[in-house]
């Protein structure tokens, strides 16, 4: 009976250890209610290095997918409002008639369209260049050979559609919207200004003095004056252009009063061939005689109102308010 009862004693005593060392033995399974067991790492995809992209002559191209050193023959307004320094632009915008001329520190001339200085361009190493559908197509396979090279196309496009393109190469989308959006919050404000004061129904003409010869600028290119201050265009003037498909058409002096318009806005002459007769018109009685010669609603712009830039276009509207506000 005691050796019974002796047995039943140890076998308990053992149980007990064995139930002891089994709840201490697994600790994970203990805790795994609070702290979570990693799972195996995934191995991330790693994004491509080049990809390609199709441009505005229909050529495939393979680009960089991150361009970190950019030569833009043309659109370098569009990309330093994206936050984008080319390495190399075109000569011309460093003249004194560019709104863009105080921005380019640091960034290099590499000649301008029939005269690219591709020597200047190998020595930038750029990792992509972008040109408009102006360079001619044996430029562009000489550059091609420095680094890929795509073309946007400048006419039929107005501005924003061009950043929108240059935004989706440089992977810039985001910055392309918060520069909209600041402009044209700017431009409703300056519109509602003009709406104010009368002027926002009026008609404008933009005449562009170069070339020894007078051009009319459409709606396309003179965004500023038409597209976003909401300037009408004469009806002469948009005969001259149905599909919209190009910028500016020339006129001549005896029939520059067909395309008068309440308010007229003048771009001088950059090249002094043209001053002559830039000179003739304005002084010319026929010029004088027309109804915003009259009103004083006459405006005369200097050169960087050629600029079709987000740049440009931004201190374009700063420009109008001193013009027709003040």
């Amino acid at each position: 009976m005691w050796l019974r009862n002796k047995n039943s004693l140890v076998l308990s005593v053992i149980l007990s250890i064995a139930l002891v060392l089994s709840a201490c033995g697994n600790p994970s399974e203990k805790s795994s209610g609070s702290v979570p067991v990693p799972s195996p790492q995934q191995t991330a995809t790693k994004e491509p290095v080049t990809r390609i992209y199709k441009d505005d002559t229909g050529k495939e191209v393979e680009i960089p997918t991150h361009p970190r050193k950019v030569v833009a023959s043309y659109y370098v307004g569009h990309l330093l409002s994206l936050g984008v320094k080319p390495v190399g632009t075109a000569s011309q915008f460093f003249l004194d008639s560019s709104y863009l001329k105080d921005k380019l520190a640091g960034i290099e001339p590499i000649g301008d369209n029939g005269s690219y200085n591709i020597e200047k361009i190998l020595s930038l190493a750029p990792d992509l260049i972008i040109v408009n559908e102006f360079v001619k197509p044996e430029e562009v396979e000489k550059l091609s050979k420095v680094a890929p090279t795509v073309t946007i196309k400048y006419a039929g496009n107005d501005m924003f559609v061009h950043l929108n393109k240059l935004a989706d190469i440089l992977g810039k989308s985001a910055e392309a919207k918060q520069w909209v959006d600041q402009y044209q919050a700017k431009a409703a404000k300056i519109k509602s200004q003009l709406t104010a004061n009368g002027k926002q129904a009026e008609t404008a003409t933009v005449l562009q003095f170069m070339n020894k010869q007078v051009f009319a600028y459409f709606e396309n290119i003179s965004i500023t004056i038409y597209q976003t201050l909401g300037f009408k265009v004469p009806q002469k003037v948009k005969d001259m252009n149905p599909d919209n498909k190009t910028g500016f058409a020339k006129v001549s002096m005896e029939v520059v009063p067909d395309y008068a318009a309440d308010r007229m806005f003048v771009i001088k002459p950059y090249d002094t061939l043209t001053d002559a007769l830039y000179k003739d018109v304005l002084e010319s009685t026929l010029w004088k005689s027309l109804p915003a010669a009259l009103n004083k609603h006459v405006y005369i712009l200097d050169n960087k109102w050629n600029g079709n830039d987000p740049i440009s276009m931004d201190a374009q509207l700063d420009d109008i308010v001193k013009l027709l506000l003040n």
